[in-house]
């Protein structure tokens, strides 16, 4: 039995989510047949019945074998569907099958509703109109309206389709305007369709639209609630003439309860309630006015018993929870904010002592007890202070005295001599601890208020990204959808549209993929998203890929960098990267002093900005704390020089900043501009002394970054070069001023082209 039970593997039983997931889909299957075995069956424009056909043909790939099935048991049950109709829903169901198996062996999967729905109409006109023939009642009538049905029939389905296609992998967010559309006439048709059955005198179609009223004033943003209201109450009219009255009420009713959005559901339901019964008094009919009242009194009794999750979208409820988060972040900034400004109101020990005061302490500790103190500081005053004076630079140099340091005259009538000295020593020695411990605590102020503000200000972003309307929701379904349909199953997809308007795709799948199907795929995401992708960026790890899609830029920066060292290892460090926000960004960073020292210094303090960059700092920030970083060090100086140029590449717009780097060479149409001025490399002083600017560039224009090795061969020099090198190639200018380099110290020049993208 046990070798019976391990050759099938290990049996064990099914979660509560695989049962809840099963249970769910079986349900909406019988939904789709029960809705198609009515939509069937009602009857428009003296016996037209266009709803089961189109709702076959419509539904989507998911739902259109269940439509099909009540269709077809609604034409057993009901003689009156026309036998076209059934000859196209086999049809249909034939296409679907064909259109399925060929989607399996497919690279690009396709959509079955095109094909269904030119079978269906080929079918529809191709059997009345045989019959018609056959009959001798074949003329031009009969063709027109068997073109008229078709074509009515058509747009329904597509209704239909573009309904389901909106639900498919999840309930949208925000819906394109004519998916509003087909969503509102789809809510039209299947309320009129619920309104033919009954529950003794009350209409599960009056029911259902009564609940839509109130619920979408409730839990829908104002213009669509509006839109979807309408469409419910034109369902009533549509159904039973004489409740013309009943959408007067419920149009009062939904304004009424507009007000009321979102607050008290109780309160909710009896304005609603209330308002409708009020319309009863226009109706002729007491009998009709008694049905509408019971009907919109168990609408609300619904509405209230229905869970808050199911009556607000996980949107709506997502959508409250950001803003309580965006209210918090927006606290914590300025919390962070306020600390760094406490830090910074919170000066340093002004009562501190200096020298003269620390001599005139130890002075007078060591001479209180001598029986020659009045000889000393009363009849010689002068000559006794002039010979302490005369020690306080010996004390600042040498950070301690010794006897001979004392004037000799002194020296002979002291007899205390050794233990003033000593006296001094001691006490300048606690002074010059005390003033260490101060400069640590003000320095490590100094870099905790940085670091606050920093922190503010990243918070600050997050908290803007937060409350900025994401709009890559629907694009993430849609993408989700189309990458099934090719074959790409993906396990997640993230679609963002940053508060600049660019988009950012995220792909990942459980599978590694091909660069043809990468490409396939960039230009299906591109149509999704109405816009112009970059070729993907493709990881692979474990078996899957993570496919990275940004928005193809207006402009292009080619670059081309030169280095030489004039040790076995270049000071000079640069690197050239972008981030997730468009932008390029040129770093070069000059370590003081040549060969492996200068090299560490360099490297550590780019790939330290390096990194604070890419995670949404300023070039400008992230300096600064590169700047506290580096004069916390304890083993040795060391500072760097910081050059940074980002570049935008959806703008234009070129950002500078400079710490004690040399000038960078501009050459914007035809004219050359040298950005520099009076800076401090990073990691000498407390604050950062650097410069600034911007600039904006346009296609063909050059920009070149130099360390200061380079400016051995004179500025002016280098300026008549660059011009005259401005329109070739990045990689020719570095060659080219490559000829004219050879100086003493470590030399890197970055040049830089703007092209615009075609």
């Amino acid at each position: 039995m046990r070798e019976t039970l391990s050759r099938f593997g290990k049996i064990t039983k099914p979660s509560f989510s695989a049962i809840s997931k099963i249970s769910s889909d079986v349900s909406l299957q019988l939904l789709a047949a029960v809705f198609a075995f009515f939509a069937s069956r009602t009857e428009i424009f003296d016996g037209f019945r266009p709803f089961g056909i189109a709702l076959v043909i419509g539904a989507s790939d998911r739902f259109g074998l269940s439509a099909t099935a009540g269709y077809l048991m609604s034409s057993w049950r009901d003689s009156g569907i026309d036998s076209s109709y059934l000859a196209a829903a086999g049809i249909v169901a034939a296409v679907r099958w064909i259109v399925r198996v060929r989607n399996r062996t497919a690279i690009t999967k396709r959509s079955a509703y095109i094909p269904s729905l030119a079978a269906a109409a080929v079918t529809v006109v191709t059997v009345e109109l045989s019959v018609a023939g056959f009959t001798d009642s074949l003329d031009a009538f009969n063709i027109i309206g068997a073109m008229c049905r078709i074509i009515f029939i058509g747009g329904i389905s597509y209704f239909f389709n573009t309904a389901f296609n909106c639900q498919d992998g999840g309930i949208a967010v925000e819906l394109s305007p004519s998916q509003r559309g087909s969503t509102a006439v789809t809510l039209c048709i299947a309320l009129t369709v619920l309104c033919e059955i009954p529950i003794g005198a009350l209409s599960v179609g009056h029911i259902a639209a009564a609940c839509c009223v109130v619920g979408f004033f409730y839990a829908m943003p104002y213009s669509d609630s509006v839109l979807y209201s309408a469409a419910a109450i034109c369902a009533v009219v549509f159904s039973e003439n004489e409740f013309w009255f009943a959408a007067v009420g419920l149009t009062a009713a939904g304004a009424m309860t507009a007000v009321t959005s979102r607050k008290s559901r109780p309160a909710h339901a009896v304005i609603f309630a209330l308002t409708a019964i009020m319309f009863c008094i226009f109706a002729q009919n007491y009998v009709y006015s008694a049905v509408y009242v019971a009907e919109c009194s168990v609408a609300s009794v619904i509405f209230l018993l229905i869970p808050i999750k199911a009556v607000v979208s996980d949107s709506v409820l997502a959508s409250a929870d950001g803003s309580e988060l965006t209210h918090r972040l927006g606290e914590l900034s300025e919390s962070m904010r306020g600390i760094s400004e406490i830090m910074d109101d919170m000066g340093s020990d002004d009562t501190a002592k200096d020298i003269a005061e620390i001599l005139s302490d130890a002075t007078e500790a060591g001479c209180r007890k001598c029986p020659l103190m009045s000889y000393c500081w009363i009849k010689n005053y002068d000559d006794t202070a002039s010979a302490f004076s005369s020690i306080s630079s010996v004390l600042r140099e040498n950070n301690r005295i010794s006897t001979a340091d004392l004037p000799q005259r002194f020296r002979l009538r002291c007899i205390n001599l050794s233990e003033i000295v000593l006296e001094i020593n001691s006490r300048y020695e606690r002074y010059e601890e005390q003033s260490r411990r101060r400069n640590g605590l003000r320095l490590l102020r100094t870099n905790l208020r940085r670091q606050f503000v920093s922190l503010s200000e990243l918070t600050d972003e997050l908290r803007q990204l937060l409350s900025f309307r994401n709009a890559g929701t629907v694009k993430s379904s849609q993408i989700a959808k189309i990458s099934r349909r090719m074959g790409i199953y993906p396990e997640q997809v993230g679609c963002v549209l940053d508060s600049n308007g660019h988009f950012l795709v995220r792909i990942k799948t459980f599978s590694r993929l091909g660069g043809e199907k990468c490409e396939k795929l960039r230009s299906a995401v591109g149509s999704v998203c109405e816009r112009t992708f970059s070729p993907a960026e493709i990881t692979v790890e474990g078996g899957k890929s993570e496919i990275v899609l940004l928005e193809q830029p207006r402009f292009i920066l080619k670059t081309a960098v030169l280095q030489r060292a004039k040790e076995d290892i270049c000071g000079d460090v640069c690197d050239i990267f972008a981030d997730n926000a468009g932008k390029l960004h040129l770093l070069l960073s000059d370590g003081m002093g040549t060969g492996s020292d200068a090299a560490k210094d360099g490297a550590v303090c780019c790939e330290f900005i390096k990194k604070l960059v890419k995670n949404g700092l300023t070039v400008a920030r992230a300096a600064e704390l590169a700047n506290s970083s580096m004069s916390l060090r304890s083993d040795r100086e060391s500072a760097c020089t910081v050059d940074a140029l980002s570049f935008d590449m959806f703008s234009g717009r070129l950002d500078i900043f400079k710490a004690g780097a040399a000038p960078t060479f501009i050459v914007h149409r035809g004219r050359l501009t040298t950005v520099g001025g009076h800076s401090m490399p990073i990691g000498i002083f407390d604050e950062t002394a650097s410069v600034a600017g911007n600039v904006e560039l346009s296609d063909g224009d050059t920009a070149v970054m130099i360390s200061d090795g380079v400016m051995s061969i004179g500025q002016l020099m280098l300026e008549k070069t660059i011009a005259a090198l401005s329109s070739l190639r990045p990689e020719e200018i570095c060659s080219q001023l490559a000829e004219l380099l050879a100086g003493e110290d470590d030399m890197t020049v970055i040049a830089a082209k703007v092209e615009e993208e075609k």
